[in-house]
């Protein structure tokens, strides 16, 4: 009666483990694009960045002197 109960139990607890193990090789494969495409758009992340905060410095430049002046 025992080994009829435990037998369904091992089956199912081997197929969980090989869909975790699926799930896991695919999210590992999703973070590696994801990694790689974040480190691709870095850079232009940094270009736009400096290139908004340099023109948001020079448009306040003239107006704040203008407003002082």
């Amino acid at each position: 009666i025992m080994s009829k109960r435990e037998a369904p139990w091992r089956t199912t607890l081997g197929t969980s483990k090989l869909g975790i193990g699926v799930l896991l090789r695919r999210l590992m494969i999703l973070g590696l694009r994801l990694t790689c495409l974040i480190m691709s758009l870095v850079p232009l992340l940094l270009r736009t960045i400096s290139v908004i905060v340099f023109r948001f410095c020079t448009g306040l430049a003239p107006q704040s002197q203008e407003e002082g002046a």
